[in-house]
């Protein structure tokens, strides 16, 4: 995931990492979805971090790239992931 660093959502990811994080699709009676629970693990510059905005980069092109200014991530992005500890799922089947 990506986000602005020193927004309030990613102050509260450091001082405390837990997340939760819920997708749902569907119509009333046939509701899907997906439920994970983990921790915020935050990615520093190196070759996963690049090789994972080369990802974004290629799947947002060329949205992301006008709206970076370029290829390069803003300097005030932060990447993190997250570490699953319990997943849950339903309706899919």
């Amino acid at each position: 995931m990506l986000s602005v660093d020193g927004l309030a959502k990613v102050r509260n990811l450091r001082a405390d990492p837990r997340v939760s994080v819920v997708a749902e699709a569907g119509e009333r009676g046939n509701i899907r979805g997906v439920a994970v629970q983990g921790r915020a693990e935050f990615l520093s510059d190196g070759p996963e971090r690049r090789a994972l905005v080369e990802r974004f980069l290629k799947k947002y092109h060329p949205q992301l790239e006008k709206y970076w200014g370029g290829r390069a991530m803003p300097a005030n992005r932060v990447m993190f992931r997250i570490v699953p500890a319990r997943v849950r799922s339903w309706g899919l089947g």
